[in-house]
């Protein structure tokens, strides 16, 4: 329907988009896609940093990140600034990475030094099964109440990409 005639020259999925918003707003210390590029082949993630992740206090210049993973922002008190400019990375900060299409591997590895990789922390850390939250931080914190969630809910929802 959309066609450059429209000035509208790359498709952009509405229920898509409104998903991974909502997504995003729930989620800390999860990393989660935001957008795909159609003609870079390339995906924006964002992940909001737990109170217990390891990178806390580190300069994010001197994070090794994977091959072709690009720390493109960082939220910080609700400013947008160049990675370069953030001497240390603080709880709630949001972090927006470009991802090379399809690389899950640099996605998990990205994942592993962002966030708690012990089991029974990990549990802790989400609020626990049942629950949207984050143990060790209050909502006045994340801006996110504790809802309780049924067992139908607690799995993320996927969404079927067509005619991508």
């Amino acid at each position: 329907m959309f066609n450059e005639s429209w000035g509208v020259d790359v498709p952009i999925s509405t229920p898509r988009m409104m998903t991974a918003l909502v997504e995003e707003a729930l989620s800390v210390g999860t990393l989660v896609p935001i957008f795909r590029f159609n003609n870079s082949h390339n995906g924006l993630f964002s992940i909001v940093l737990s109170a217990d992740s390891p990178v806390l206090g580190r300069n994010p210049g001197e994070i090794e990140w994977p091959t072709g993973v690009l720390l493109t922002a960082v939220m910080q008190d609700g400013t947008a600034l160049a990675p370069h400019l953030v001497a240390s990375l603080r709880a709630s900060d949001q972090l927006l990475f470009l991802f090379p299409e399809q690389n899950e591997e640099a996605i998990a590895q990205v994942g592993k030094l962002l966030t708690v990789t012990d089991a029974a922390d990990s549990a802790s850390a989400v609020g626990g099964v049942g629950s949207v939250g984050v143990g060790g931080t209050d909502a006045s914190e994340t801006g996110v109440e504790e809802l309780p969630v049924s067992a139908t809910q607690q799995e993320p929802t996927q969404v079927e990409r067509h005619g991508e």
